[in-house]
């Protein structure tokens, strides 16, 4: 199995409406942001993808927050029927809402891959500081079930490999 994992960064403003502290008023970051996509084989000329491409593809992702106040740009999420979620009060552009949000627009964008069977997204990872980060993926123990983590990525990454050789250890057995 490989997992390759590019990086790139976005330097953007935010606040946290109903967040009693410092990180209410409006602050900026230069978010780090780090993606992983996970294959089982390597194609012609023994890549799995260019990473040329798959930093082209976070870059574009990553251009509509570029310098702006990420409050007024992310979108709340949709439900199965279109509609956003009206569960939360309000959707704060924390690092958790974004790691998210990346990841689903990542995910769309990597189609191209992952329908031909070339590789999956794995994770998205975000840094507000070279302290502080927060790890995301759909990677679940069963088929069809949605796990979020949030986690530090040494033990993510460990985790998750765990269960990737798992599930191909259980697939040669079938």
């Amino acid at each position: 199995m490989f997992l390759l994992t590019i990086e790139d960064e976005f330097a953007a403003a935010h606040y946290l409406e109903g967040y009693q502290g410092a990180c209410a008023a409006m602050h900026g970051h230069t978010w780090k942001v780090s993606v992983s996509i996970v294959a089982q084989e390597t194609r012609d000329l023994g890549m799995v993808v260019d990473f040329k491409d798959l930093k082209r593809i976070l870059k574009k992702v990553l251009s509509k927050y570029d310098h702006s106040c990420l409050n007024n740009v992310i979108e709340m999420p949709k439900d199965e029927e279109g509609e956003a979620e009206s569960s939360r009060p309000k959707y704060n552009p924390t690092a958790e809402n974004m790691t998210r949000i990346i990841y689903g627009e990542l995910e769309e964008a990597l189609q191209q891959f992952s329908k031909a069977g070339i590789c999956e997204l794995w994770s998205v990872t975000i840094w507000e500081s070279s302290q502080a980060s927060c790890t995301y993926s759909r990677q679940g123990e069963d088929v069809g079930e949605e796990k979020e983590v949030a986690t530090t990525k040494k033990a993510f990454v460990k985790d998750m490999l765990k269960r990737k050789t798992d599930e191909l250890r259980e697939g040669e057995k079938s």
